[in-house]
Order: C-alpha cells, then sequence, then structure tokens
C-alpha cells in the first residue's frame, strides 16, 4: 500500500534584490542613487543639461508606461522625476557634497517618501477585491473574453480596474448581464459607473437602441451591468388574450425590458405619471393600463378626458350601442362639469375610509386600508392632463385639477389613486408638486431631452435609447435611473371585446361610498349616455368626402396661328392677341359645391410676444462665455437668490446642467447659453409660452 507523503514547503530564502520594501527604503535608495550618479558625472565632467533632459524624459514617460495608477499618482511620480533631473543638473554643474546641494536633496527624498502611497499602483492588494475560497473562482469559458474586453471599457471611461465575476447570456439573446466587483479603496462606487453608462454604450459602439444599464449588486460593492447587444425595442410586445381576474394589490404587467424580463408596476400605492409626445404610443399605453385594471378585481376605473373623452370612447362602444347592460368603465367625465363632480365625490369618500377604516386595518393587522372587491380601490384616469393640471388654470378645469392634487396628498392610504398623463414634461404643463407625488413615472418619445431630466430628475438619459413608437421610459424610485422598456400593444378590436367580457363582472362601489356619491353618482350612466351620444351627434355632421371633390376645368392655352407661321416680323402684336383671347374665353359654370364640409371663416393669428427682457438680459450677461454659474447669473439679474432665477428660466423650459463646471475657480452648477438661446427661438416662432411673471421682471 502505497503512504502519501506531503510536500515540504520550502523554507523562505533570503531576498537579494534591490526593490524596496518601505517608502523609507524607497526613498534612501533614490537618495544614494542620485548621489552616486552626480558625483561620477562630475567626474567625467558630464554636462548639466544631461540632468534636465533625463527628469523631463522621465517625466513624460511616467504618463506612457504606468498602468492603473491614478491621475494624482501620475502627477506625484512626474513630480519625483523632474525635481530629481533639477537637483542633478545642479550638482552637475556646482558638485553634488556642497551643504546646500545636501541638505536639498534630503529633503526633497523625505518629501518624496512622506508621498509614496500617492504614487502606488491600483493593482495592489489594496486595489483587488478579497479573493474566492478555494474552489469557488468562476470559470467564465465563453464570457472570458467578454468579461475582459468590459473591464476594459470600464477603465477607459472611468480610470477603475473592476473584477468580472460572471457574464450571463440573456436567454432570448441580444445582450447579456455582467457582474463586477468594485475595487476596495473606496474611490468609486456603483453610481460611478451609473453616471457613465451611456460613455460605455459608446465606447463599446453599441447599435441605436441598445445600452447599458447599471444597478447595485448583492452588496454595494457589486455592480450588475446589462448591456443590449441588438436593437429589440422595435420589436412589437404582443398581449395574450387573458381576461383572468387580477388584483390592484399585486404587480401588473405592461411590457418588457431589453434583457426580456417583464416590467411590472404596483398600484395600490403610488400614483403614476405617463409623459408622451403625439405619436409615441401613449394612447396604447393608457388603454392597456385601463385593460389591466378592468382585470382587477377590487378596482373601479374612472376616466377623465375633457376633450371629447376620446380615452373612454372604445371601451365604452358595447355599452351605447346597447349590447351589454353595464359600461366597462364605471365613471366616465367627457367634460369639466362631470370631471369636478367625479373629482369632489372621490375626495368625499376618501375622507370618510379614513374616518371608519380603523376596524379593518386592525383585523387585516395592516397600515394600508385593506382593498377588496366589496370594498374596492378607486384609479382615476386622467388624459391630456395639462388641461387640469398646468400651473395657473382657472376655472371649472383648474379646480378639477386643484382636487386631483388633493386626492394625491391625502387619499392614497384610502384606495383613491390617480393616474395622469400629458404630452409634454415642463414646468408650464405639470407643477413640480404632482410630479413629485407621483411614485411612477413613464416617459415616452418627447421634444426635448430636458424634458427627460425635469421629470426624472436624471441628466443622463439619451433618446436613442427609446428608439421607436411604444418605447418608454420608467422610474419607480427617484435614487435609480430611468430604464427603457416597450410596451405591449393592444389593438382596438381587443378593447371592444375585453369590454364585453369584463363588464358584468366589474365590482361595484361598496354600500357607504355610494351614499356619499348620491343622486350625482346613481345617475353617472344617464349622463355619461346623453354625453357621449351627444358627441356622435356632433360627428353627423357635414364631413369632408374625398368622391365628391370634382376637379376644376383647366383653362388650356393654344398658341395662336399668327405666332405660328412665318417669320417673327410678321407675327402681330402679342399684347393685342393677348387681349382677344382673354375677351374670347367664357369659363364653363363650376360646380356649385366642391365639399361638403361648411366653410369656417380662420381668426387671424395671433401675434407672437417679443422676447421677454429678461431673457434677453441673461443671454447678454454671458458675454462671449458659454456657461455661467447661476449664483452669477442671477446677481447680474438682481434676482434674489439662484432658486428664483430657476423658477423664472424654468418657466421657459431652461434647466441648470446637471454637472458643476469650473469658472473663476469655482466649481458649481449653472447654465449653457445654448439652451437660452434655443428657448428664444422657440419664442419667437410660436412654441414657447411665456407666463406673466417672466415678462414682468423688470431689472
Amino acid at each position: 500500500m502505497k503512504t502519501k507523503t506531503a510536500k515540504k514547503t520550502p523554507a523562505p530564502g533570503l531576498d537579494w534584490t534591490l526593490r524596496p520594501r518601505t517608502a523609507a527604503g524607497m526613498a534612501t535608495q533614490s537618495v544614494l542613487g542620485m548621489t552616486a550618479v552626480s558625483a561620477v558625472g562630475n567626474v567625467c565632467e558630464m554636462h548639466w543639461a544631461l540632468g534636465v533632459g533625463a527628469g523631463l524624459l522621465g517625466a513624460a514617460a511616467t504618463f506612457v508606461t504606468s498602468q492603473r495608477v491614478s491621475m494624482t499618482g501620475l502627477y506625484y511620480r512626474a513630480a519625483c522625476w523632474l525635481g530629481a533631473g533639477g537637483w542633478t543638473a545642479w550638482a552637475l554643474e556646482a558638485g553634488p557634497f556642497h551643504r546646500e546641494q545636501l541638505g536639498v536633496l534630503a529633503l526633497g527624498g523625505l518629501a518624496a517618501g512622506l508621498g509614496a502611497p500617492l504614487g502606488r499602483a491600483k493593482n495592489d492588494e489594496a486595489q483587488q477585491p478579497t479573493a474566492a475560497a478555494p474552489g469557488t473562482d468562476i470559470v467564465l469559458r465563453q464570457g472570458g473574453e467578454i468579461g475582459m474586453r468590459w473591464a476594459s471599457y470600464i477603465h477607459r471611461v472611468t480610470n477603475m480596474w473592476v473584477q468580472v465575476t460572471s457574464v450571463q447570456p440573456w436567454p432570448q439573446g441580444g445582450g447579456f448581464t455582467l457582474t463586477a466587483l468594485l475595487p476596495l479603496d473606496g474611490t468609486h462606487t456603483v453610481a460611478t459607473l451609473k453616471g457613465a453608462a451611456d460613455r460605455l454604450a459608446t465606447v463599446a459602439r453599441l447599435p441605436i437602441g441598445c445600452g447599458v444599464e447599471v444597478a447595485l449588486g448583492e452588496h454595494r460593492g457589486e455592480a450588475v451591468l446589462r448591456v443590449s447587444t441588438v436593437n429589440r425595442m422595435g420589436d412589437m410586445v404582443s398581449l395574450p388574450e387573458d381576461y383572468s381576474p387580477l388584483s390592484i394589490n399585486r404587480p401588473l404587467p405592461l411590457g418588457m425590458y431589453r434583457d426580456g424580463s417583464p416590467v411590472t408596476v404596483l398600484l395600490r400605492e403610488l400614483a403614476m405619471l405617463v409623459i408622451g409626445a403625439r405619436g409615441s404610443g401613449k394612447t396604447n399605453l393608457l388603454d392597456l393600463l385601463t385593460l389591466l385594471l378592468l382585470r382587477c378585481s377590487d378596482t373601479l376605473v374612472w376616466h377623465i378626458d375633457m376633450n371629447g373623452g376620446g380615452m373612454s370612447q372604445v371601451w365604452l362602444h358595447p355599452w351605447i350601442e346597447g349590447d351589454i347592460d353595464r359600461p366597462a368603465i364605471d365613471w366616465a367625465a367627457p367634460n369639466p362639469e362631470e370631471a369636478i363632480q367625479m373629482v369632489q365625490i372621490a375626495m368625499n369618500i376618501a375622507r370618510a375610509r379614513k374616518r371608519t377604516g380603523r376596524k379593518l386595518k386592525v383585523q387585516a393587522d395592516s397600515k394600508l386600508l385593506p382593498i377588496s372587491p366589496g370594498l374596492p380601490e378607486i384609479v382615476i384616469m386622467v388624459d391630456e392632463g395639462k388641461s387640469v393640471l398646468a400651473p395657473g388654470t382657472r376655472g371649472t378645469a383648474g379646480q378639477v385639477g386643484k382636487k386631483l392634487e388633493e386626492i394625491l396628498d391625502q387619499a392614497r392610504n384610502e384606495g383613491v389613486n390617480i393616474i395622469a398623463s400629458g404630452l409634454r414634461a415642463t414646468s408650464t404643463t405639470v407643477s413640480a408638486d404632482f410630479k413629485v407625488q407621483c411614485g411612477l413615472k413613464i416617459c415616452g418619445r418627447v421634444q426635448k431631452e430636458s424634458e427627460l431630466q425635469y421629470l426624472f430628475g436624471w441628466d443622463r438619459i439619451d433618446l436613442a435609447d427609446i428608439p421607436s413608437v411604444g418605447c418608454f421610459f420608467i422610474q419607480a424610485d427617484d435614487e435609480e435611473a430611468p430604464r427603457p422598456f416597450k410596451a405591449a400593444f393592444l389593438p382596438p378590436s381587443r378593447m371592444t371585446a375585453a369590454a364585453v367580457m369584463l363588464a358584468e363582472g366589474r365590482p361595484r362601489l361598496d354600500e357607504a361610498a355610494a351614499r356619499i356619491g348620491g343622486q350625482v353618482y346613481a345617475q353617472r350612466h344617464e349622463r355619461m349616455r346623453a354625453a357621449f351620444l351627444a358627441l356622435d351627434d356632433d360627428e353627423d355632421g357635414d364631413v369632408l368626402d374625398v368622391e365628391e371633390v370634382q376637379e376644376a376645368p383647366r383653362r388650356l392655352h393654344s398658341v395662336p396661328a399668327e405666332l405660328g407661321t412665318g417669320s417673327a416680323g410678321s407675327w402681330a402684336n402679342p399684347q393685342e392677341l393677348r387681349q382677344r383671347a382673354r375677351t374670347a374665353y367664357t369659363p364653363t359654370a363650376a360646380p356649385e359645391r366642391v365639399f361638403t364640409a361648411e366653410r369656417v371663416d380662420r381668426p387671424e393669428p395671433a401675434p407672437i410676444r417679443p422676447l421677454p427682457p429678461l431673457l434677453t438680459a441673461a443671454i447678454r450677461a454671458f458675454g462671449t462665455d458659454t456657461r455661467m454659474h447661476s449664483e452669477d447669473l442671477a446677481a447680474h439679474l438682481s434676482l434674489d437668490n439662484k432658486h428664483r432665477l430657476a423658477e423664472l428660466l424654468g418657466a421657459l423650459e431652461v434647466y441648470p446642467l446637471g454637472h458643476a463646471f469650473e469658472r473663476g475657480g469655482r466649481q458649481r452648477r449653472g447654465y449653457e447659453r445654448k439652451d437660452l438661446e434655443a428657448a428664444a427661438r422657440a419664442i419667437t416662432e410660436g412654441r414657447q409660452d411665456v407666463p406673466d411673471e417672466v415678462y414682468a421682471w423688470a431689472s
């Protein structure tokens, strides 16, 4: 039987290398070496310029050859080379063994030793994450090359070396998820990678529609990068024909992220704000949200669309046509008068539930009012929110907006919530208070990237990440970067079918809430039917019929016989021929009516207001510079502080840059001249409204 003999570990031998072990040893070796070099140089009568040249050459080589060294370390190493070269040149000229030279050399060596930690390379023990336990190292195999390449990309963009621990291809293809450990020196965090996501996508040459999403891993020293390499945002996400019951207490599916994972939203507590320009797919997203809420057996859906009730019409179509006895939408308000009654009753219901919900909370052992089919949540969906949510809106619409903000402030716990939408995300269309109260924010294609910054409070968002219709950014946490996703597509035929399938199974308002609603709530369906049938009557008027458009007779000019033959000298006078043709021509009678639409006299366009003095003074304040700090610009405009400046310029959709910049030796945030000039062009072209308070400014 063979016996295993343990290998003997060789005893550590003496290390005869001259590599310094400590900073003091490094400084001592450097001082002795420089003294020896200068002594030999004096004996050989070397020129002092050799010392200067050696210092310059060493400093230049430092920036070329040093790897994994911070910028501070590079400057430290270059300073050492320049100092050594300068002292050597002095010693070659005057001799090294004078008291002055030796004193300066000693001080220089001491300073170099004390600053030695600055020049250490980042590949030492402090840079590397803790080693894995024996047998747990991850072998990347096919991901090894990808991991090395992306570690290089990250270093190129952030000057940070990470350890890639895994690269996992996405199941459906089109990208991968990369996990990396950050260095232990504490100079970088996951926020560093989040801020560099757009630059990483540029360095990696990712296609349009692809990008890098950065998230926190299992601990604060681990980063997860979702890298899409194939643009799947243009693919249509189909919606399964599923009408099974859902619950407002559970996440609801909206679509798909770039990595193929589902997008879900929890609407029990969080209000939602949806923004998107015309053609962005916002209407489809609102229809999708309506369908998901109709499938919730514990939710009532109320609609407010004061531009003709367009959001509700398809859902109400089977009921208006008599195919079903009960509408799928419990209450729809197509005008301000109906909307103000709706929001007032909703607020009264929330107040009553606040007073009477104590027993239910105790029984359910919950701080939230328990929502169920017997006590349903009320979700008010508002389309074209600018008509009610814009600051300064007056009349009945303004009262509706104020009541909606009151619901946001007070009714979350009591099961009354809001989903609002709009075309633009600016301070003139959605107030800052309303925006902050909406915990879920979704935005599609908009006119300016500054709208994304205003909505999400995140200045590193690229519209190239949502390249097609139906693509949106979503943010459920203000501290996290918005993620792009593709919403599922819902065709109109599915909407009417869903309305028929789901209408009869919809919950009813609890008795206590119905009593609060009184006759106004009890008779809502009669008013809804009358209002939407009236809209149908309006559509039955004269419309443009293409088949009735007749082509007007064309006047054909023939060449007169007098001009067709002979020499030019024999031709008749052209003016006489023109008068003769005008007298002889008799036009045929035109049809009495070409269009069936009645003639409408269009009013003259309103004159464009001039540029506000505030904006012209602000642009003039820049002079020849391109950027200016907020404090300096506010002082130049005689404003109290930078916050007042932000209010006035924000009303013109001009916002401070998301990062600080240096002017006059100070790092501050401020404005860019081109943003103010863009606002000026928008005003002169009639694309930007100017509030009265901006015009009221006077220097």
